[in-house]
């Protein structure tokens, strides 16, 4: 599950089990054999690429609480690359990585928040949706870098019924203002695990 096309096109991710344990592979399309990249005791899940096709980004349990690990396209020892996240993009710098954190974690129903971690480390909410969170969603940066697509549940608690459900938003980036694509779907389901 939760495929991810590299930009080229030429390979996917993916997330596969292994003796009970969901592990990130990855398969070219010119090849009928497919790569185990990750070998980690956690569910590894969500998978993107860095824009370059060197490094492969997904989630997993760090300590006590999901983040966002990197490891080379080739496999290798994964690295932490942003704590407490659970879902990610990078920016087309392969540097800035746009996430959600889950900002009341003890809570039953998520809520989460847009964050940027900048290539000197710096962790930011992303202004346009400062004031929003989210139940669950996806990200993905335009190849360009130029935009950030943003599909996601808006926190339901404070929403009328009707707003309710999956949007997707187009955000120019690094500023601007977000601008909607689908109006909705009311069904809570198809869910979005990833998009490009």
């Amino acid at each position: 599950g939760f495929p991810a096309w590299s930009l080229d096109g030429l390979t996917i991710a993916y997330a596969a089990d292994v003796d009970d344990t969901l592990q990130i592979f990855t398969r070219r399309v010119s090849s009928p054999v497919s790569a185990q990249i990750t070998q980690a005791p956690y569910d590894c899940r969500y998978p993107f690429w860095s824009p370059d096709g060197s490094r492969i980004y997904y989630v997993s349990l760090a300590r006590d609480r999901d983040s966002i690990w990197s490891v080379g396209a080739a496999g290798g020892t994964p690295q932490v690359a942003v704590e407490d996240a659970t879902r990610g993009a990078v920016a087309a710098d392969g540097r800035t990585i746009a996430f959600l954190r889950d900002e009341q974690p003890a809570d039953i129903v998520g809520a989460s928040a847009i964050w940027l971690r900048t290539p000197d480390g710096t962790e930011t909410r992303y202004a346009p949706f400062d004031r929003m969170r989210f139940v669950e969603g996806a990200l993905s940066f335009s190849p360009d870098g130029r935009r950030l697509g943003i599909s996601a549940v808006p926190r339901s608690i404070s929403v009328r019924p009707e707003d309710r459900g999956w949007r997707f938003w187009v955000a120019p980036f690094p500023a601007g203002v977000p601008y909607r694509r689908f109006e909705s779907w009311s069904d809570v389901l198809p869910r979005v695990s990833n998009f490009s």
